[in-house]
C-alpha cells in the first residue's frame, strides 16, 4: 500500500489538469460545459470482504464492507476535495498515510459510531499546474474532435452503453 496517497495525488491533479484543458480549449457554452470548473473530486477507500453477486450478465457487490464505503460516501466532510479512509484501511496503511490522516468520526446509518481517516487533497496536492496557453487553432481542434467523437450518435449508427428509460440499449 505504499503510495497510496501519492498515487492519489497523481489523480488530483491529472483530474485538474484535465478540467483546465477542457474549460480552456470548449467554446461550447452550454450549462454542462459551463460546469466544468466547478467540479471537484472525493477519494472514499476502504478494504474489506465482499460478495459477488450475478444475475444474468451482470455482477454487483454485495456485503456490510459494500455498505459501509456507501455510507462513508454519504458522510459530511467539512472540506471540498478530499481523501476519506475507512479505519480498516487506515490502520493497514503506511506511516506516512498514517501521519497525513486526521480522525473523524461519524454516525452512519444502520452502521452507528464509525471512526474514518481525512486527508484534505489542499494540504497534500501541492500546486496544481498552470493553465494550459489557448490559441485559436486549438480550440478550433479540440471542438472539431467533440463534433467527431459525437457525430455517430447523431447519426443513430452507435447507441450509447447507458440505461435510459428503464431499459439497457447497450
Amino acid at each position: 500500500m505504499g503510495g497510496l496517497i501519492e498515487q492519489i495525488v497523481a489523480m488530483y491533479r491529472a483530474f485538474h489538469a484535465c478540467q483546465r484543458q477542457i474549460d480552456a480549449l470548449n467554446t461550447c457554452r452550454c450549462e454542462g460545459r459551463r460546469q466544468v470548473g466547478h467540479l471537484q473530486v472525493k477519494f472514499v477507500a476502504h478494504v474489506g470482504e465482499v460478495a459477488v453477486q450475478r444475475v444474468k450478465q451482470s455482477a454487483k457487490l454485495a456485503g456490510l464492507d459494500v455498505i459501509l464505503v456507501h455510507r462513508m460516501l454519504k458522510s459530511s466532510v467539512p472540506v471540498p476535495e478530499y481523501v476519506l479512509l475507512s479505519e480498516a484501511l487506515f490502520r493497514a496503511a503506511a506511516e506516512p498515510v498514517q501521519g497525513r490522516g486526521r480522525r473523524i468520526e461519524e454516525e452512519l446509518k444502520d452502521l452507528g459510531p464509525t471512526a474514518m481517516y481525512l486527508v484534505d487533497l489542499s494540504e497534500v496536492g501541492a500546486e496544481l499546474p498552470p493553465k494550459a496557453a489557448v490559441t485559436r487553432f486549438a480550440q478550433a481542434r479540440e471542438n472539431l474532435g467533440v463534433i467527431c467523437r459525437s457525430l455517430p450518435y447523431l447519426l443513430g449508427v452507435k447507441r450509447p452503453r447507458f440505461a435510459t428509460s428503464g431499459r439497457n440499449i447497450a
